[in-house]
């Protein structure tokens, strides 16, 4: 793979990154208060919180360290 594809590959993976960053927080917020979430329910939504956009991250620099 060319340097030409990994370079925008690589910026695409980290904008993606903030905005799943963005969508779970904006959902959270959306759903506490509207509805009494359970334990569960909200620990799924604080982890995906970080570990959504962290797969992103992880993946942009498996590209960059194969490439």
């Amino acid at each position: 793979m060319s340097l030409g594809w990994i370079l925008p590959g690589t910026s695409g993976q980290l904008a993606l990154a903030s905005f799943m960053f963005m969508l779970v927080v904006f959902t959270r917020g959306g759903l506490v208060s509207g509805t009494a979430l359970s334990r569960p329910a909200l620990s799924v939504l604080n982890l995906s919180m970080y570990l959504l956009p962290a797969l992103c991250v992880l993946s942009a620099g498996v590209a960059i360290c194969l490439h």
